[in-house]
Parts: structure tokens; sequence; C-alpha cells
């Protein structure tokens, strides 16, 4: 996993086989922190501009930079809104993350969505 690729600081959302954790991050806490251990399943870093997705399967392990450098033909951003549990009731001043999907035609005009990337919102 190389952490160097990621925004310096931004969000967190990393998928474990016991857990789930979606919080603030700063690079140098990163490499402090147990973050990057073995039960590590996913795990996306992104802020506003970028983010440095990793995935571990049996396979092999993939890593990825996403922002709109890459070729598509439009975007399409959804916002969602997160909760930390089902309870919660949801207001405007919750957490809100933006996925920015990129698209692109093909010749009859048919869409696709090529990529997609988190996107950090800030209030």
């Amino acid at each position: 996993m190389n952490i160097n690729l990621a925004p310096e600081k931004g969000i967190m959302y990393a998928l474990y086989i016991d857990r789930m954790v979606f919080q603030e991050y700063t690079k140098d806490q990163l490499t402090k922190d147990a973050y990057l251990e073995d039960k590590l399943l996913e795990m996306h870093l992104f802020d506003e501009n970028k983010e440095y997705r990793y995935i571990k399967s049996r396979l092999k392990e993939i890593e990825c930079v996403i922002d709109d450098s890459i070729e598509h033909e439009d975007v399409y951003v959804e916002s969602t809104y997160v909760q930390s549990n089902l309870d919660e009731e949801v207001t405007s001043s919750s957490n809100r993350v933006n996925v920015v999907n990129y698209i692109q035609y093909n010749d009859e005009d048919l869409l696709t969505i090529t990529n997609y990337r988190l996107q950090e919102v800030k209030s």
C-alpha cells in the first residue's frame, strides 16, 4: 500500500473483516496508527479533489488514484448522508459525502459509468 499517493488529509472510509471506519485522517496519523493491518479489506482516502483507493482480495492488491484528470465525457454527482447508526436522524448538519461518477457514451449514446470517486463535502 502506497499511502504517499493519498491526499495529505481528508476522509477515510475503511472496511475491515470485523468493522467499518469512517473518520477524518491525516497522512501522519495513518502511518503511526494501526489502520494498515491484516484485517483490512478496502480503504478509500479522499478529499475534495482526489481519492486513493486500496482493495485487497485473495488474488491481488489493487490500488488506484482517481481525480478529474481521468478520461470522461460527463460527470454525475450524487450526495449521500452518513449516519453513525440507523436511529440517527439525517439533518442538514449531518456528514455528507459526494459520489462523483465519471461517464462515457458509446456510438449509440448509451451511457456507461467508467469510474467513480468519493468526494469530501465541506460545510
